[in-house]
């Protein structure tokens, strides 16, 4: 059987992958890989969001793989992380022909509460939207507050959906993205804050949107 030998460290083709001459350890391909050897990412166990990048975002395991893939740098043409093997593959083209190789990179994805869901749990909300007709038809009232809660749901969390006689109220966990919301979709609400609490000296206030459809 016909092999070749690093003469670097002695590697016998039939054993690594070679690039040129040398096999994939001493070969000069530059790798930059990231400072801390060893990542740990939380994934919130309730919507499965992940704090990446310093934010709470949906993440499916694939995106964690490519995330991580993307924080080396270096001579490849790409580079492929495994969450099941723990490894990242690069592929480095060498004249026509594509060469692969892995370094080992420990990752732990850890499960945890997100903010958001801590506070759904906890009850928590800034904002209460009342959805009201003059003619009390609940089928509209109805349709109206669930396209609501769809939207206000990309933005923030809906911690509550309560039906009522009169109407349906929408508890919403952050006023302000309530605010965008209504402005941005050129709604009209009658608007009335009252004061629940203070936090570090400051007032917190709990605000009421009126909507009549």
């Amino acid at each position: 059987m016909q092999y070749f030998i690093c003469p670097r460290c002695g590697a016998k083709s039939s054993e690594k992958e070679f690039i040129d001459s040398f096999c994939v350890d001493c070969s000069e391909v530059k790798i930059k890989s990231p400072k801390e050897n060893y990542f740990k990412i939380v994934r919130c166990k309730q919507c499965e969001r992940a704090l990446l990048k310093g934010e709470w975002q949906k993440a499916s395991f694939s995106d964690i793989e490519a995330f991580i893939a993307s924080k080396f740098k270096g001579e490849y043409e790409r580079a492929e992380y495994s969450l099941q093997n723990g490894a990242v593959t690069f592929y480095v083209k060498k004249g026509e022909k594509i060469h692969s190789f892995e370094k080992r990179f420990k990752v732990d994805v850890g499960t945890g509460t997100c903010p958001d869901c801590g506070r759904i749990s906890g009850g928590y909300y800034e904002a209460i939207i009342q959805v009201r007709t003059d003619d009390g038809n609940k089928t509209r009232i109805a349709q109206y507050a669930t396209a609501l809660e769809k939207r206000l749901s990309e933005k923030t969390f809906v911690s509550k959906v309560d039906e009522k006689k009169e109407g349906t109220d929408l508890y919403i966990g952050s006023s302000k993205a309530v605010v965008q919301y209504l402005h941005n979709s050129e709604i009209r609400a009658l608007i009335t804050r009252k004061l629940f609490g203070r936090r570090e000296g400051r007032r917190l206030y709990r605000t009421t949107f009126l909507i009549r459809i």
